[in-house]
């Protein structure tokens, strides 16, 4: 463990956790809980979530729900290996943000305040009451929003490779941004072998782990309708989205965990969050790249367990 002037840095390494004997968390399919597929109606718009688990709260009054956000051009497929895990102790959701995956996609002006309000609507909806947010990417972007917006309805935050930072968009993902040319090669050029290319250029770090099923998981959304409307205009719209600074205003736990080879946002923005956010811990896993939490689960899972299982934000204030 290496002591900053007012944070703690963690890095841990899965040579680390197994020369040191810490148990990987194995469980048979079967026996987790099962993942839901349900539907919320927004503002009247669908969104679609999956969930699994039950609230059960804990003797440090924490949190009992963990909601999972998902990246750019993602959906909540991105967290099937999580959920289920994270649902044997906790209620774990993960809805498909509007625009994405399953949800509704309409032809508006998407800003992360739109998915905030989203997410907090939904909590109060669903009587959720405190939560812990899990957010990748643009996810995280949004889960650092909504801790600003609402700090005492948040117990802690998981910032995964996220954004707020920096943001190094794919070449072939810059060019379907651009307007009018970008869009008709988009639809000229969508394809599973291009999302392929994507995924094992950009965002995992080992390209072997690109396998069918994650392609198809995530080709799958965009032959929905509205589907390349709203990623092209995210897309155009990201490099903007920026806290910086303002990170320094978040007070709940937060735990950083990053892929050591993520191609989209740099590992040296986990250090800088760390700086910035008061009470942070961070976590670097290797040979994973922009999304640890698909390309090495296990690892992931294990590091997220243990960091949910430490008293929240109400515990510290105390």
């Amino acid at each position: 463990m290496i002591h900053g002037n007012r944070t703690s840095i963690v890095l841990i390494l899965c040579a680390t956790l197994v020369l040191c004997g810490v148990h990987r968390m194995v469980v048979r399919a079967e026996q987790l809980p099962e993942v839901r597929e349900l539907t919320y109606n927004w503002r009247g718009y669908k969104i679609h979530y999956r969930t699994a688990g039950d609230v059960q709260r804990g003797t440090d009054g924490g949190t009992s729900v963990v909601i999972f956000l998902h990246g750019f051009g993602a959906s909540s497929f991105a967290w099937r290996h999580n959920v289920p895990v994270v649902a044997e102790q906790y209620k774990a959701v993960a809805p498909d943000l509007l625009g994405f995956g399953k949800s509704d996609k309409p032809r508006i002006e998407y800003e992360p305040d739109i998915w905030v309000n989203l997410v907090h609507e939904f909590a109060l909806a669903r009587e959720f009451g405190t939560v812990t947010l899990v957010g990748n990417g643009l996810g995280g972007l949004i889960a650092a929003e909504y801790v600003l917006k609402y700090p005492g309805e948040v117990d802690k935050l998981i910032l995964v490779d996220t954004l707020g930072l920096s943001y190094d968009l794919p070449r072939l993902q810059r060019f379907f941004t651009t307007p009018v040319i970008g869009e008709a090669a988009f639809r000229l050029l969508l394809s599973p072998a291009n999302a392929a290319r994507i995924l094992r250029d950009a965002i995992y770090a080992d390209p072997d782990k690109v396998t069918d099923d994650v392609v198809e998981g995530y080709y799958r959304p965009f032959l929905s309708p509205g589907a390349i409307d709203a990623y092209r205009y995210v897309g155009r719209r990201i490099f903007g989205w920026k806290l910086e600074e303002r990170f320094k205003e978040i007070t709940v736990p937060t735990l950083i965990v990053w892929g050591e080879e993520d191609r989209i946002t740099s590992i040296e923005d986990a250090a800088e969050l760390n700086n910035l956010i008061p009470n942070s811990t961070i976590v670097a896993i290797p040979g994973s790249g922009h999304c640890p939490h698909e390309e090495t689960p296990d690892q992931f899972n294990e590091v997220l367990i243990s960091y949910l299982k430490r008293p929240g934000s109400s515990a510290v204030a105390d």
